[in-house]
């Protein structure tokens, strides 16, 4: 009977301690910024294939749509009212590539996938329209985001083997701030769906070779900051419009 009351106890205080957190995972669409990777695909373009046979054809795939994933912890200060932590992973990805339409289908490919994982911090309003389970609001979030992108050359021949494969991971970071507005749905006391639509601003101003890198079309020394074709630093920019979906759990 004795360690029966202590467990409820216990549970009793565990539960307690949580009361009031409100766990959101998410997950949507947004956009990237991401302008001078852009025009470095272009620059590649022009300078590796000015001039190309009919049976080659190009492909460019630019950065402008990512994927967007990560958790909100929140604590409700006041009706409507949350204070938390956010940590989120944004995921991109470009391409510049060469391929041979006929026999021996040999392909040459400079690919760039990149992404930040931001950690903030921030606020969030809520408003329940009366006699109804939506309820609309705002938040904003503020931190830094760190920053990742490789640079990778590829060359494959007839049967989609590799025949070289020259890759330079790289980092960087910077400030980050999320603002959004949000249309929530109760679903019941403890869960309601929300639709987030805003935008970000999340921009690195010049990223680093995390190692040494040698061989290949590039050679880059560990830190070393890594220009584009024009001699100045590339510059990722990750900002762009935001629309995710949540899924609250109030505790």
């Amino acid at each position: 009977m004795r360690k029966l009351v202590i467990a409820v106890l216990c549970l009793f205080l565990s539960v307690s301690a949580f009361a009031g957190v409100v766990v959101k995972p998410f997950g949507g669409y947004t956009m990237v910024s991401n302008a001078v990777m852009n025009r470095m695909i272009d620059a590649i373009v022009e300078s590796s294939w000015s001039s190309i046979p009919s049976d080659v054809e190009l492909k460019k795939n630019y950065f402008r749509d990512a994927y967007l994933a990560g958790v909100d912890v929140a604590y409700e200060l006041l009706p409507g009212f949350d204070v938390g932590v956010r940590g989120e992973y944004i995921g991109s990805y470009g391409e510049a590539k060469a391929r041979r339409k006929v026999f021996p289908y040999e392909s040459e490919s400079f690919e760039f996938p990149a992404g930040t994982l931001p950690v903030l911090a921030g606020v969030s309003y809520t408003y329940g329209i009366s006699g109804s389970p939506f309820s609309i609001g705002a938040e904003a979030y503020a931190g830094y985001g760190f920053a990742n992108i490789t640079i990778l050359s590829r060359s494959t021949n007839y049967d989609g083997l590799v025949n070289m494969v020259a890759m330079a991971p790289c980092y960087g970071g910077g400030f980050v701030l999320d603002s959004a507005v949000k249309f929530a749905y109760t679903l019941s006391d403890k869960f309601a769906l929300t639709l987030n639509t805003g935008y970000r601003q999340a921009k690195v101003n010049q990223i680093r070779a995390v190692k040494d890198t040698s061989g290949g079309l590039f050679t880059f020394t560990k830190n070393e900051v890594i220009e584009g074709p024009d001699g100045t630093p590339i510059v990722l920019d990750f900002s762009g419009l935001i629309l995710n979906l949540a899924l609250s759990i109030n505790f």
